[in-house]
């Protein structure tokens, strides 16, 4: 603060200051117009008590202030809080869009394609039991499908382990945000328990915590120092003061990362459950969730067949006589295999029929209608197209979250540039003012000095 004496020199002097740090701030907010979250700076400029002379009370200037920053605490917390559910549908609908190109049937060699190519062969070889031809086309469309059922399988599998990857990296850049917040923190209550402001630290702050929202949902409460506290979803602390708590992963029942707060790795600690927005949310939600249910039914529509099949080989006989045996190894999608590699092992013949006989390669043939699948109430096909479907639709949905989110952040965004932002049509104004300001001052001192001269000369 300046010492004003009450004289008019004190007085253009302190007005000479004060346009000389309104123009400094001016070029500082016209410097940062485009800096990301940076928020424009407003000089703060008060008249100097006056005092009693002996005409009454005289005028002592202006005094300056601190330079403000223009911010609105409530929208930056509705910007923070927009910004985890934008990174959670974003994060969602990388895994949808992944998982749809697994289950896509875009092409000649879609699983629905080969798996009615397998249904086909069946059919040709009833209607030429004896062939070589169409017995191995068989055991070709029969391999194919298998080779495309483990394929996508290890696909998903590898989008999961993908995904843990990203939920290992997420939570180390979380550990690190977490750390600079509360340094931070620190400086800022270092530099404004002096009575200076942390206006720079306090934007740099702002950057961190809305990159920490990105990852995680946080809620963010400013205390009467200045320093943020940021807490988790379920209430336990990540950051308080110039103090940061961290987040570590252990490896669950299938080896995925869980997370713990406080690298303590008790259940009550485990906060993997808890987590409801941000990237992490999304990660864990895809890895969890979304990925096992497609998998799950992946599954079960390969263990079907493998029964269903294995159960009517098994029972008719074949070129030699003998009782087929199992046409699929394995369970289910993940192991799913040829058990048949002779074309005269295909038990295409009813029990005692005689080779000629094609009434088991008709009930194999026919299982492709049967309704066998989701309680008896779907085909194979019908099955299959409905997890098609349900992939589509979860990434046709992630989308529309995500969307939805971004025109409300993108709607926030531009009403914080509307009160925080800078703007250089304003800026230029205040720099003109500022300029006539500092003129003005420069000629009250000069008119000053020559009527102090002229009243020198005329003693």
């Amino acid at each position: 603060m300046q010492s004003i004496n009450g004289n008019v020199f004190d007085i253009a002097r302190s007005a000479l200051y004060a346009a000389q740090q309104g123009m400094s701030i001016t070029s500082q907010n016209i410097a940062n117009a485009n800096t990301p979250g940076y928020s424009r700076r407003r000089l703060v400029l008060t008249a100097n008590a006056p005092y009693m002379g002996p005409t009454g009370y005289i005028s002592t200037g202006v005094s300056t202030g601190e330079a403000i920053s223009i911010r609105d605490q409530f929208l930056n917390n509705r910007i923070l809080s927009e910004t985890q559910d934008l990174n959670r549908w974003e994060t969602s609908g990388y895994a949808a869009q992944r998982l749809q190109s697994v289950f896509g049937e875009s092409s000649d060699y879609g699983l629905n394609t080969l798996m009615s190519e397998f249904w086909n062969g069946w059919q040709e070889v009833s209607n030429s039991p004896l062939g070589y031809a169409e017995r191995s086309v068989l055991l070709e469309n029969g391999s194919a499908m298998a080779d495309q059922f483990r394929r996508m399988y290890e696909e998903t599998a590898a989008i999961r382990r993908d995904l843990d990857s990203r939920v290992r990296l997420s939570v180390s850049e979380v550990n690190r945000l977490a750390s600079e917040t509360a340094d931070l923190n620190s400086k800022i209550g270092q530099l404004e328990a002096g009575g200076q402001t942390a206006n720079d630290f306090r934007d740099m702050r702002d950057i961190v915590l809305k990159e920490l929202s990105e990852l995680i949902d946080i809620t963010v409460i400013e205390d009467e120092e200045g320093m943020a506290s940021v807490s988790l979803a379920n209430g336990l602390p990540l950051v308080s003061k110039g103090i940061s708590w961290s987040i570590e992963t252990g490896a669950n029942s299938e080896g995925y990362a869980d997370l713990f707060w406080d690298d303590t790795a008790a259940p009550s600690n485990n906060i993997t459950n808890s987590i409801r927005s941000g990237e992490l949310k999304g990660l864990i939600e895809a890895r969890d969730t979304t990925i096992p249910d497609f998998t799950q039914m992946l599954n079960d529509l390969a263990g079907e067949i493998i029964n269903q099949v294995n159960a009517l080989h098994q029972a008719g006989d074949d070129l030699n006589g003998d009782p087929g045996g199992v046409f699929f190894e394995g369970s289910d999608a993940s192991d799913i295999a040829l058990g048949v590699f002779n074309w005269e092992e295909i038990a295409a013949a009813e029990t005692g029929a005689g080779s000629g006989n094609n009434k088991n390669a008709l009930e194999i043939a026919g299982l492709a209608e049967e309704m066998v699948m989701a309680g008896n109430k779907s085909t194979f096909a019908s099955y299959l197209s409905g997890i098609v479907s349900d992939a589509g639709n979860h990434a046709l949905q992630t989308e529309r979250n995500y969307n939805y989110r971004k025109d409300i952040l993108n709607q926030l965004e531009n009403y914080r540039e509307s009160v925080s932002g800078v703007s250089i049509d304003e800026e230029m104004i205040n720099l003109v003012q500022y300029q006539h300001a500092y003129s003005a001052a420069s000629k009250l001192i000069s008119v000053s000095d020559q009527m102090l001269q002229t009243l020198m000369d005329a003693v």
